[in-house]
């Protein structure tokens, strides 16, 4: 697989699209169902399969359908304080501010 870093958007919207619609087809689902499914028109998912657009709500539903909505479960972690991070708010309470005149 090609690094992603080097790859143009419309690449990777056609490797994502080619990915879907290869789960898509594991489920045996055609595409007319699955517009049913996700209340998307059939022209919508199939543009998003060739990889030519479609919102990020209709990549939701479409994830959401297939089964694969946890392809996004990196978007949705928190943030951890690194323990030098942590250290530094504590010392930024503790810091005590000049007084004004």
């Amino acid at each position: 697989m090609e690094n992603i870093i080097w790859l143009s958007d419309p690449q990777i919207m056609k490797i994502m699209g080619e990915k879907m619609k290869e789960w898509r087809l594991e489920t045996n689902t055609t595409q007319k169902d699955l517009a049913a499914a996700t209340e998307l028109s059939l022209s919508t998912i199939q543009k998003i399969e060739r990889g030519e657009g479609g919102t990020l709500a209709s990549l939701l539903r479409y994830l959401r359908c297939a089964g694969k909505l946890q392809v996004l479960e990196p978007f949705m972690e928190e943030r951890r304080l690194t323990p030098v991070e942590y250290h530094l708010m504590g010392l930024k309470k503790h810091t005590k501010k000049r007084a004004r005149k």
